[in-house]
């Protein structure tokens, strides 16, 4: 029996080493066969609260700290793990103190270099201040290099900057990874509007849009810290930037109260959208955004020698971070005055959810009695709102009075200046800040017949009259022509709501009362064919163009706009029935029938 017993035993035994030995063969086999996933490590820094600056104000008239990057790193952060499944053990964060020079540097050298091997993904990101200095190695066609600024820099004394010949040794010690760097900062000051080739505006301060600008003075290096005649980027690097060189960046303020860069937030809602996108589509899709959002930015991609219409954003050669199909048609838009709220229409807006927010600056000249009648004005207006200067505005109210005339105008959030006309009485200006009002109301209004979740596609793009495509800034006196692509056959109306309020229905018109478009194929408004021109007219302002398409048509007859002579033009007194009708048509459509398309333009003398 003791005998046995062993045998048994032993026969157990090897049971078991032959169960373990199979177990272990297809674990391996199974292993072998599918795809190997490569390691990724992502060293993401956001500085706000900067040791020798000032905290920022709304009243801030010089450099001060930021108030967005940090909440920049949690949406990178919140990204990276919930969308291309990083550890949260593989993602280190520096944030204001702990992203000083030294400790940026000892985190890039020992957490990305050193904690990397070639095959892995490795990820840089940064959201701060940038700025410029002099090029003593010489090496740039421009003289001066671009600087990122650590939490403790010091720019009265140039010191404890990272330069971009730095950062581009840093990043030649990560050859054969995949390497993204995402830097939300900028390397020039004061922002400027494009207007023409010869012609420019500059941008007001306002407190919804902080630069991520510092001026550095007094600066020399202590020794060259780049390689001098090699290319700041590495091959192989995809880098993506906020803005060009000469370019200002910055943070916008969001109707919950908090700041984002304008890059960051348009760079994540784009890959949370899109079904596993390129590097090119997620660029593509920042760039629209922030154009849409009229910030005086133009974000940067560059990588060579690799291919960005093919290459899948954040993965590696042998990596699949997706499991959707990949992107084909465009999807909807955040903006900064919606994107935080669900959406609204006309006929469920009894709170006022669309009622301009207005922000009223000091104004000089004027008694203490003339910027109350202001204020109440507006407070009693029913599509107005006064808010304070640190909340989120539409609009800002800013001017002065001399000789007896007031001089006002409104400023968006970004910058951009509506002017009044200059007003001899109290009375006079309230009459046309009340114009405005009603204006910009209705902007919103137009804005806000939107689709979250259309069935298909739809873009707009200006064209001028040198046949440039995507401009959103035009002098009085230029024409202005509008390329229109739908994904599908439908049928199509063009809307403009010109800077005094009227609105014009530009297509269907008198020349092609048939508005269906073809599928894919581009559409010009106008056309030579036509028989019509549009030209920007006084008074420069603001305008607005908005595209609907719809599988099946609207009856015309139903808004009014059945008799056309060369376009239909509602003007500011039936407006209000012409968006209500139009609102009435799309709800009997149905969400799954139109798709709509939106673009800003502003006009200068």
């Amino acid at each position: 029996m003791k005998g046995f017993q062993n045998s048994i035993l032993s026969f157990s035994w090897n049971m078991d080493r032959i169960t373990f030995g199979l177990l272990l063969f297809f674990v391996l086999f199974f292993i072998g066969a599918s795809p190997t996933l490569s390691a990724q490590k992502a060293l993401l820094v956001g500085i706000e609260d900067y040791k020798l600056l000032p905290p920022w104000t709304p009243e801030a008239k010089r450099e001060t700290d930021l108030v967005g990057p940090v909440n920049d790193v949690r949406l990178i952060k919140k990204l990276l793990i919930e969308r291309f499944h990083f550890d949260p053990r593989d993602i280190k964060v520096l944030t204001n103190k702990e992203a000083s020079y030294k400790g940026i540097r000892e985190a890039f050298l020992n957490w990305l270099i050193k904690g990397t091997k070639p095959g892995d993904l490795a990820i840089f990101y940064f959201s701060g201040h940038g700025s410029r200095v002099r090029d003593w190695d010489k090496d740039e066609e421009d003289g001066v290099d671009e600087v990122l600024c650590p939490y403790d820099i010091d720019c009265e004394n140039g010191k404890n900057l990272l330069l971009d010949d730095e950062l581009g040794t840093w990043l030649r010690k990560l050859s054969k990874r995949t390497v993204v760097v995402m830097i939300d900062s900028c390397h020039s000051g004061g922002a400027t509007r494009g207007v023409k080739k010869d012609y420019s505006v500059r941008l007001e301060k306002t407190p919804m849009y902080i630069e991520k600008f510092l001026p550095i003075k007094n600066y020399k290096p202590v020794l060259a810290r780049g390689i001098r005649n090699q290319e700041d980027i590495p091959e192989g690097v995809i880098f993506f930037a906020a803005s060009k060189e000469d370019q200002v960046a910055g943070e916008c303020k969001f109707p919950d109260g908090e700041f984002y860069g304008g890059f960051t937030y348009s760079v994540v809602h784009g890959i949370e959208r899109l079904k596993r996108p390129t590097y090119k589509q997620v660029y593509q899709y920042a760039k629209e955004v922030i154009s849409e959002w009229r910030l005086p930015q133009d974000p940067l991609l560059e990588a060579k020698p690799i291919s960005l219409e093919e290459k899948i954003a954040f993965a590696t050669d042998k990596s699949y971070p997706y499991h959707e199909e990949p992107s084909q048609h465009v999807v909807s838009r955040p903006r900064p005055s919606t994107s935080t709220r669900p959406h609204v229409t006309v006929q469920d807006d009894v709170q006022g959810e669309l009622r301009v927010r207005i922000a009223v600056d000091k104004i000089e000249g004027i008694t203490r009695h003339e910027r109350e009648k202001i204020l109440r004005f507006i407070k009693g207006h029913k599509n107005a709102m006064v808010v304070g200067k640190g909340r989120f505005f539409d609009r800002i109210l800013r001017g002065y009075k001399k000789n007896g005339v007031y001089h006002l105008r409104f400023v968006n959030g970004v910058g951009d200046a509506e002017y009044i006309t200059p007003s001899s009485s109290i009375k006079e200006l309230l009459s046309r800040i009340g114009s405005f009002i009603e204006k910009t109301y209705y902007i919103k209004r137009i804005s806000n017949i939107h689709n979250p979740n259309p069935p298909f596609g739809i873009s707009i793009e200006t064209v001028d009259k040198d046949g440039a495509y995507g401009r959103r800034n035009f002098r009085v006196g230029e024409t202005i022509s509008f390329k229109i692509k739908a994904d599908k056959t439908c049928h199509l109306i063009l809307f403009d709501q010109d800077s005094e309020g009227n609105i014009y229905i530009l297509f269907p018109n008198k020349y092609n009362k048939n508005n269906q478009i073809i599928g894919s194929r581009e559409i010009i408004i106008p056309s030579k064919e036509m028989g019509f021109y549009l030209q920007f007219g006084e008074p420069a302002g603001m305008e607005m163009v908005k595209a609907i398409c719809t599988t099946k048509p609207i009856d015309m007859e139903s808004l009014g706009a059945e008799k056309f002579e060369e376009i239909f033009r509602i003007n500011s007194r039936t407006r209000s029935i012409l968006v209500k009708k139009v609102e009435e048509s799309l709800a009997q459509q149905g969400k799954n029938q139109w798709t709509d398309a939106s673009i800003e333009l502003m006009t200068y003398r």
